[in-house]
């Protein structure tokens, strides 16, 4: 039996039952038995259905098993803000999996998910972002588009916030640093101090289909420098 239905069919049951038990004594006694039974209520532990699947998902990640993990991902990427870490993994496996190209389907759908996260201020993402924009194939490359989302992924404030722990490695960030030269990164900054966070709210529930916008945010993504 599921906590849940535990506590929405028999603790009220019980409730009735143990005030009814009350209803010879005085109505302060009457008023401390309710808020007795109230505060008891409360302290049951109610499952979180998201926070569970999402634990699940990232253990499975860590485990090397996107295939796995990436079903679990989908149902929590979809539920658009509010998740985008969620979305910032699933980006992750996708991009893992597929062969780098924009005419792989999956490798796309991952840049898509990467774009969105991205896009509502992940810096795990913008991070990943950028990295993927100064050293991906000559299909994707955008130096401009690195040099605005690394310049983004420096400055958030989110990265020092506890529990953030998806930062660039030091190889990655000289890899993209080593890419960019001065002009493009102040072309990137300057880009990053006019942008402004935008959150994706699905149209509908279920997995991104293949034909899938090539933009977010009113930037074309997919268009090589």
């Amino acid at each position: 039996m599921t906590i849940g239905l535990f506590r929405s069919i028999f603790l009220p049951l019980i409730a009735v039952i143990t005030l009814s038990a009350c209803t010879s004594n005085s109505p302060a006694d009457q008023r401390r038995a309710r808020d007795n039974m109230t505060e008891r209520l409360s302290q049951i532990p109610t499952v979180d259905i998201s926070s569970r699947l999402y634990s699940q998902a990232i253990e499975m990640k860590r485990n090397g098993n996107c295939d796995g993990a990436n079903p679990l991902f989908y149902r929590l990427a979809n539920r658009g803000g509010g998740f985008e870490l969620a979305q910032y993994h699933l980006a992750d496996c996708l991009l893992r999996i597929a062969t780098p190209s924009i005419t792989n389907t999956d490798w796309l759908e991952g840049l898509i998910w990467l774009r969105r996260s991205a896009e509502a201020g992940a810096p795990e993402a913008q991070g990943l972002l950028a990295h993927l924009y100064a050293t991906g194939p000559g299909d994707i490359a955008n130096k401009t588009e690195a040099a605005m989302w690394f310049s983004l992924y420096e400055k958030n404030p989110a990265r020092k916030k506890p529990g953030f722990s998806y930062a660039l490695t030091p190889a990655q960030q000289a890899a993209i640093i080593k890419a960019l030269d001065a002009e493009t990164l102040a072309k990137g900054e300057a880009l990053a101090n006019q942008w402004q966070s935008t959150i994706w709210q699905p149209p509908s529930a279920g997995r991104l289909a293949p034909e899938a916008p090539r933009s977010e945010g009113g930037i074309d993504m997919l268009q090589p420098q």
